[in-house]
């Protein structure tokens, strides 16, 4: 959106609060499907935005080795991923 000059769009909180699970994952410019982390999505922003409107729900971590730049560094990226996820999870649910 930022490269369009356009802002991000935030779903309406009725959208938001009815939310019961979420596919995760990352973006860089026109490539997506990235490990969470590795791109420019804002988790932070949008996991307490989740949280703070009462999300209980699951996550699928959505990502393919192909769409990296070294697709051999897939497996230590999901696990940074998940480190990253949980560790925002933990502060959004404080």
């Amino acid at each position: 959106m930022e490269e369009l000059g356009q802002e991000r769009p935030v779903p309406p909180m009725d959208f938001i609060r009815r939310v019961v699970h979420c596919h995760v994952h990352d973006c860089s410019q026109q490539i997506t499907h990235l490990p969470p982390g590795t791109g420019r999505v804002p988790w932070e922003d949008y996991l307490r935005l989740l949280f703070e409107n009462g999300f209980s729900g699951t996550f699928n971590m959505e990502v393919v080795p192909y769409k990296m730049k070294n697709p051999a560094d897939f497996l230590p990226a999901i696990e940074e991923s998940a480190a990253l996820l949980k560790s925002i999870i933990q502060k959004a649910k404080e």
